[in-house]
């Protein structure tokens, strides 16, 4: 049955092509030349083509008018192949090695009864070197070249192919090697090796000479190393004593590369001396002069460049803040400065005060606000060392500048002779704020959100009680002081203070944000405050069809001018649902709108809620209009917790996924919002178990979390137990950067995380010993690390700087870490003792990490 079938089709096909009007078995196409024949030749290089030939019938014959002397043909005609071959070596095969393809070569192929022609050019050209321009390190050493063959004979190079080694192609004026492989032996042997060098060390680099075909015929060439600077011949050897006698001058010379070859290679001979200088250019010149006996005219030059091997000096920070020292209390930070690579010798590093403004710090004289050891600027190092310190202490200046900005210089490098100066900077600010702050807030009171301005005063929202444990918002305003504060208040530290509190309204503080600018004449500062509260106690928002009812949203915002009086309020907002609605973040974008995100348990603006809560963004603009509200939901628990600006466009929010046990714990979720608050991308990512993220700060690309998990995040693959706190960088939101995880057996979580420049502090608590061993309770913690590039992994990766462990007797949390711009970090603690939680404000260097009033601090040991 399958034959009949399959003959049945093939009888149909035939009879239609029959049918279509096709040729026949007789008729015979006309002859075709296929292909495009190549216009370009080398003199000493073979040029070949085969051009193919199809249709007509008979012996083919052909003609080829106008063609070079060095052009021969031949025909191909069998059973597999039929066609003309185009072959020949410009300048050995015939006289005319300059024909050019203005001059038209016409090939005619024919069988008789039809005749095929193409018209073409062929350029002959000067064969060229490639750029063998490149960088040496002036303390490295060679090895003898080797270059791959094709050993496969599958004609092309790859990588199953094998090596051989290379051809030193140098030669005397005799046309003979100008060394013998024991006189190279030799010198590969004894590189850096003085005794073998009159006293220099001396490192070779084999320099390529690469044609760009392979040449029939031997290539006959020159090489000189020319000087690109006026000290002629300070890092490289222009003459050298052969093992085998004799001298032979290596700054000029002739090469000759063998037929068929592409590659050899010149010997370079490099001083590596002990002097700090400038990197050094020179040129190697090459020319051909000869393609077997014909006369060439080729010429290149390459720039290389030998970077000097000396020790760089560079400072381990870009910033840093001393604080004052007072009447007990001489406070010495420690600065490390480091050399790239260990010195080969003791070696001395020396840094200078940059020019600054009228208002820097000055040294020296009867208002000295630093004094910087070692008192001459140079820094010794001993052979093999690469790290060493300087120390900064800031007087006791009583009658020095105490205005409202921070006093500072930056120290930069110069080059001596043994070491090389770096751009690196160290900007350091002598800090006038001298006071930690320790203050009673009452039994549970929680601290919400810290905030730094571009002026480093310190804004601190906490959440307190009244005796009917009714909540009340409450944001301090901290500034600088001189006066040490010991008995449990803000002292002259406290700028402003406000309370947002209503009789019988309970008030719970979500989230305050600091917008500090200059207007005209006037320094505006808005302080906006979010709130989620269980009362009307203010207005929706005009025109809105919002309907209030169980808890509802609370947006203030106040503003001071010029640091005269309190926060004025401008105006407030109550939004919200008929069921209980909740805020959870926000954020202030360019334009002075207010990005709001939370969860709500009804539907805003008469929509549906998927089932649980679910998921809002609420966009309100400068006079507290709500612009745009989406929801989010499905039928799971889910609420947006987090949301961070992503550049001027977009904006970034995180979300909890709250899941049972069954649906493997709660998850982040991420999602980046164009800003009429549409979808423009999201991902989830987590653990098997419950994951939270606690913090996001905004980076130059993507995002910064800091949380705790239950088990490991992903990339991640252990948990020490209980719950693990968590760093994770995203330089966008599909894909995890960087991750850092650490826990104990005990409770660990990271609570918070900012950004400066390229460092990032984190911070949290831990019962266990996390970085260091548990005082009692709870212990506070922090850490820095720096985003820095991994050339390996070709990605970037977080590098710890420090982690330090902080804690009593009682319970501390580190909720929050505030760096600021000037070199400050501010540790904001909540405590626990005797069942009062207390706001504690500690001075941290950036530095270490450690208080700038540490015991440690009074000595130029360091901490």
């Amino acid at each position: 049955m399958l034959r009949t079938c399959l003959f049945l089709v093939l009888s149909v096909v035939l009879v239609s092509l029959g049918g279509c009007g096709s040729q026949s078995e007789g008729d015979v196409l006309p002859i075709r030349i296929l292909g495009s024949i190549p216009g370009e030749a080398y003199v000493g290089v073979e040029y070949y083509y085969e051009v193919g030939v199809d249709g007509g019938d008979g012996t083919l014959n052909y003609s080829l008018t106008n063609a070079p002397d060095w052009l021969e043909t031949d025909i191909i005609d069998n059973a597999l192949r039929r066609g003309v071959v185009l072959r020949g070596i410009p300048g050995a095969t015939g006289a005319d090695d300059s024909f050019n393809e203005d001059d038209t070569i016409i090939l005619s192929v024919t069988d008789g009864n039809s005749v095929a022609t193409v018209e073409f050019g062929v350029e002959v050209s000067q064969a060229s070197f490639s750029d063998i321009s490149g960088t040496i390190d002036e303390g490295g050493r060679a090895t003898y070249p080797e270059d791959k063959v094709d050993s496969n004979g599958n004609g092309v190079i790859d990588a199953a192919d094998d090596t051989e080694p290379g051809t030193i192609c140098m030669q005397d004026a005799d046309g003979k090697d100008l060394f013998t492989k024991s006189d190279i032996d030799y010198f590969v042997e004894h590189q850096l090796d003085p005794d073998a060098w009159d006293g220099k060390k001396v490192r070779l680099e084999f320099l390529p000479v690469i044609l760009s075909d392979p040449f029939y015929l031997d290539v006959l060439g020159t090489f000189s190393l020319v000087d690109l600077r006026t000290q002629s011949g300070a890092d490289y050897l222009e003459s050298v004593q052969k093992p085998s006698g004799g001298s032979a001058n290596v700054k000029d010379g002739y090469f000759a590369v063998p037929a068929g070859d592409t590659t050899c290679y010149i010997m370079l001979f490099v001083v590596d001396d002990l002097i700090a200088e400038d990197d050094e250019n020179f040129a190697i010149d090459l020319a051909i002069d000869k393609v077997g006996d014909i006369t060439a005219d080729v010429s290149n030059r390459a720039t290389i460049t030998i970077e000097d091997n000396e020790p760089q000096v560079s400072f381990a920070i870009p910033k840093v803040t001393v604080t004052e020292s007072s009447v007990g209390r001489n406070i010495v930070i420690p600065v490390t400065v480091k050399l790239d690579r260990p010195p080969e010798q003791s070696v001395s590093a020396e840094f200078e005060v940059k020019t600054g403004t009228g208002a820097d710090a000055e040294i020296g004289g009867s208002n000295d606000d630093l004094v910087i050891t070692p008192s001459n600027y140079t820094v010794q190092f001993a052979k093999g060392i690469k790290e060493a310190k300087i120390y900064l202490r800031a007087p006791d200046n009583a009658s020095g500048d105490d205005g409202d900005t921070d006093e500072f210089l930056t120290l930069g490098w110069v080059d001596t002779d043994t070491v090389r100066a770096s751009d690196s900077t160290l900007k350091i600010y002598v800090n006038e704020w001298l006071s930690d702050v320790e203050v009673a807030i009452g039994t549970n009171a929680k601290i919400v959100e810290a905030y730094a301005d571009d002026k480093a005063d310190l804004y601190v929202g906490y959440q307190s009680f009244d005796g009917s444990s009714k909540g009340i918002a409450n944001i301090v305003h901290l500034s600088r002081t001189r006066e040490l504060i010991a008995d449990g208040s803000y002292g002259s530290s406290l700028l402003r203070e406000l309370q947002v509190k209503h009789d019988d309204v309970n008030i719970l503080l979500n989230d305050i944000a600091i917008d500090r600018f200059d207007s005209s004449a006037d320094e505006i500062i808005n302080l906006y405050v979010l709130a989620t509260v269980d009362k009307v106690i203010a207005s929706i928002p005009s025109g809105s069809g919002f309907t209030l009812g169980g808890d509802d949203i609370l947006l203030q915002k106040y503003e001071n001018v010029n640091g005269v009086g309190d926060f004025e309020l401008v105006w407030e907002r109550q939004i919200g649902t008929e069921q209980n609605d909740f805020a959870e973040s926000m954020s202030i974008d360019s334009e002075d709108n207010i990005n709001i995100v939370g969860g709500t348990h009804g539907g805003f603006l008469g929509g549906s809620n998927a089932g649980g809560k679910d998921g809002f963004f609420m966009k309100v603009d400068a006079s507290g209009e709500v612009t745009s509200v989406v929801q989010y939901g499905t039928d799971l628990d889910e609420y947006l917790n987090h949301v961070a600006q992503d550049g001027p466009s977009n904006i970034s929010t995180f979300a909890i996924v709250e899941r049972s046990q069954a649906d493997k714990g709660d998850n982040i979720q991420m999602r980046s919002l164009s800003k009429d608050g549409s979808l423009r991308r999201s991902a989830e990512y987590g653990s098997p178990a419950d994951d939270q993220v606690n913090a996001v700060n905004p980076a130059p690309t993507g995002a910064i979390l800091a949380g705790a998990t239950l088990d490991a995040i992903p990339r991640l693959s252990t948990n020490q137990g209980g719950w693990d706190a968590f760093l994770v960088y995203h330089r966008n939101l599909s894909e995890i950067t960087a991750v850092e995880q650490w826990g104990t057996s005990g409770d660990d979580r990271a609570l918070d995380t900012k950004q400066v420049e390229s460092q990032v502090y984190v911070s949290g608590y831990s019962t266990g010993n996390l970085f260091g061993t548990n005082a009692g309770g709870e212990d506070g913690w922090a850490a820095r690390y720096d985003i820095v590039d991994d050339e390996e992994l070709d990605t970037e990766v977080f590098e710890e700087v420090w982690k330090h462990q902080i804690g009593t007797s009682g319970d501390e949390r580190l909720v929050k870490v505030v760096p600021t711009l000037f070199g400050k970090l501010f540790g904001v603690f909540q405590e626990e003792v005797g069942g009062i939680n207390y706001l504690k404000v500690e001075n941290l260097s950036v530095v270490d990490g450690i208080s700038q009033y540490a015991a440690c601090r009074e000595t130029t040991d360091g901490c």
